[in-house]
């Protein structure tokens, strides 16, 4: 008896073929519960240590820095950076997967203030025996043949993400809202989500449609950080890890390199990573990193400088974060053509376009290229089609979308819908209804 094959059933077959061939050792759903779609109890392991000054200064963000050296039961030291929590108080946030002693001495640029210079202690870190499959497994690395990713204990990462470019907004309100869409992604099967550290896209500085309950990250001119704008961002990062959904950190859209200088940007990192770099992360220097300030004049020249000043800034963000959390930028195309130097990135993003089935080509051809470039790292889709943007990218282009650059070569997939991403209204009944996309509704089944 001869027996035939339909497209549509060879295509799957091989997709799940090879999903398992990324994840060996993984059973069928139906034979074993995914860890990444059960509920997570309890909160995660990070600590946090408070040090007060005994001096005052005139500004406090600028005029005193402060770094903690910290050594490990096996002897390895790490300089952690702190972070000013407003007035005279600088705190600082640790975990690490090795249980054991660890001790502490406080580095400061003031070497005269004894609050914060010189002060040692040490601490106790217990063996992780809760369910978060993020502390369980360790933050992510990229594997040993750089073509994917996975937890520091060896266990595969599917990266599965959700685009809230805007999630830390006050128009996703706090707690309904944030953690209601957060609880229907971590359902639907989703690891990871993607939002911008307040420096937004699609509009100005200080634009209030990008503010939180507090204002905005920094103060006006960006004279200094607003404290209280990062402690009710630092709540909605924390409950994502303690839910299992990897934030992946976006420092800001690409032109505010320009348009706040280096320095600045800088002392924005710095900030980011002291205050969530213990979590289980991963840095994303910024969104569409070489494209100028949409209405500049001189393109040209100003994409070049943001070459340039990504590439400084990926060093400097490897050269103060202890934990080594993984880095990259998203791109208009390739994360490779952002920076001038591709080494400074652990893996590469694509973006591949909006045009619903008109951009299949450029997807496929992209990725493909993306995949043979050297030096080899993994690649992920991070941005195509939004689900509903211009009334098209409906359910069946979020699928094929998905299976063909998992199928060319991609260890990940962001997804994104319309209306999701920017936040489009904050009422709870939109949020609900936006969620609700078919194509995000079958991205749990992809795994």
């Amino acid at each position: 008896m001869t027996h035939t094959i339909d497209r549509r059933t060879l295509l799957f077959g091989t997709a799940a073929a090879s999903l398992r061939a990324l994840f060996p050792g993984r059973t069928e759903a139906s034979e074993r519960r995914d860890e990444r779609t059960q509920p997570t109890s309890g909160t995660g392991p990070v600590r946090e240590f408070k040090l007060m000054s005994r001096k005052h200064y005139e500004d406090p963000f600028w005029d005193v820095q402060v770094d903690v050296l910290v050594t490990g039961p096996d002897g390895q030291r790490m300089r952690v950076p702190t972070f000013w929590a407003g007035g005279s108080i600088w705190r600082w946030r640790f975990w690490d997967r090795q249980p054991g002693t660890y001790r502490f001495k406080t580095i400061a640029s003031d070497t005269g203030n004894s609050g914060l210079h010189g002060v040692a202690g040490e601490f106790q870190i217990e063996a992780y025996s809760g369910n978060n499959p993020l502390y369980r497994h360790g933050p992510l690395r990229v594997s040993v043949n750089r073509r994917y990713l996975e937890a520091a204990d060896g266990t595969p990462f599917l990266w599965l993400g959700d685009t809230w470019w805007m999630g830390l907004t006050k128009r996703l309100a706090w707690p309904d809202e944030f953690q209601t869409l957060a609880a229907d992604r971590r359902r639907k099967g989703f690891t990871l989500i993607q939002l911008v550290a307040g420096l937004y896209p699609d509009m100005d500085s200080f634009d209030p449609r990008g503010a939180n309950e507090a204002g905005f990250p920094w103060e006006p001119g960006y004279q200094r950080i607003n404290p209280t704008w990062w402690d009710l961002a630092d709540r909605r990062i924390k409950y994502l890890a303690d839910v299992g959904l990897m934030p992946c950190i976006v420092g800001c859209w690409g032109y505010y390199l320009k348009k706040i200088g280096m320095e600045k940007m800088q002392a924005h990192w710095r900030t980011i990573i002291a205050r969530w770099g213990a979590f289980p992360v991963v840095w994303c220097l910024a969104g569409e990193g070489s494209m100028p300030w949409y209405l500049s004049k001189h393109k040209g020249e100003e994409r070049a400088e943001l070459e340039e000043g990504w590439t400084e800034m990926a060093r400097y963000v490897r050269r103060i974060d202890p934990f080594h959390r993984l880095i990259t930028i998203h791109p208009s195309r390739s994360s490779r053509d952002v920076v001038r130097d591709p080494s400074v990135l652990d893996f590469e993003m694509v973006q591949t376009g909006h045009g619903d089935y008109r951009s299949i080509p450029n997807t496929l051809k992209t990725v493909a290229a993306a995949y043979r470039r050297e030096p080899t790292m993994p690649v992920v889709e991070a941005e195509v089609c939004y689900e509903g943007i211009m009334q098209s990218c409906r359910q069946d282009i979020q699928r094929f979308m998905f299976w063909s650059t998992l199928l060319n070569g991609c260890c990940g997939f962001t997804y994104g819908a319309n209306g999701i991403w920017q936040v489009i209204n904050r009422t709870s009944r939109s949020v609900r209804r936006r969620m609700a996309g078919l194509g995000a509704t079958r991205r749990g089944r992809k795994r």
